[in-house]
């Protein structure tokens, strides 16, 4: 999964900014696309949505977009090339 948002975010960071709040909303935007996906086990009735089910989606959710934050730190830690990298001297 965090490969993937880091993707979104290296595609959307360009024209959006490298910025907290993209890297937010990138998390937001690639767990809505998997709990859709999801989401279609529900409506087959396959899966059983519970209290417990819609809490672990929100708990989920908060963990995708510090995921993708997380990923979005590093990814700008890397697309910065050395000679522009603050020194340690």
């Amino acid at each position: 999964m965090g490969i993937w948002a880091v993707w979104l975010y290296s595609a959307l960071a360009p024209r959006y900014g490298a910025k907290h709040t993209t890297a937010a909303l990138v998390g937001f935007a690639w767990w809505t696309m998997k709990t859709l996906q999801s989401a279609k086990w529900a409506g087959l009735g396959f899966v059983e949505i519970s209290k417990g089910l819609v809490l672990v989606g929100a708990m989920s959710l908060i963990a995708a977009v510090l995921a993708s934050m997380a990923g979005a730190w590093l990814y700008n830690k890397v697309d910065v090339p050395a000679r522009q990298r603050p020194s340690k001297a």
